[in-house]
């Protein structure tokens, strides 16, 4: 779990969750159990892809809602793509990735488009 996380630490773009998850590491370092125990949730299992998108606890890894899962699963559909239609043809078709996070506690929507990330 420590090599998943630290990982994760070195591929997100995000500052905010990288450095939460490096404190964590931090916090926790001499003891193996709980660090084990508070990473386990996060990186167990990958989160799916379901009817609804992607819906998970927003905080880092690869089991939850994160910057770096919207970027690779981004990345993952525009590569399906073009293997399935040809990179021509998926670049012809255009495509529209919307990165929407509703902060429930400030009730604020914020619209990121990982435009800047992924491309065909």
């Amino acid at each position: 779990m420590e090599d998943s996380a630290a990982e994760f630490i070195s591929w997100d773009p995000n500052p905010v969750t990288k450095g939460g998850l490096q404190q964590l590491l931090d916090t926790y370092d001499s003891d193996k159990e709980k660090l084990l125990a508070e990473l386990k949730p996060m990186f167990e299992k990958r989160i799916a892809f379901g009817t609804a998108g992607l819906r998970a606890k927003m905080s880092p890894g690869y089991s939850r809602m994160n910057d770096l899962i919207v970027l690779q699963t981004s990345q993952g559909l525009l590569s399906y793509l073009a293997a399935q239609l040809g990179e021509d043809a998926a670049q012809k078709r255009g495509r529209y990735i919307e990165y929407r996070i509703i902060l429930h506690i400030s009730s604020l929507i914020i619209n990121k488009h990982p435009s800047d990330y992924t491309h065909l």
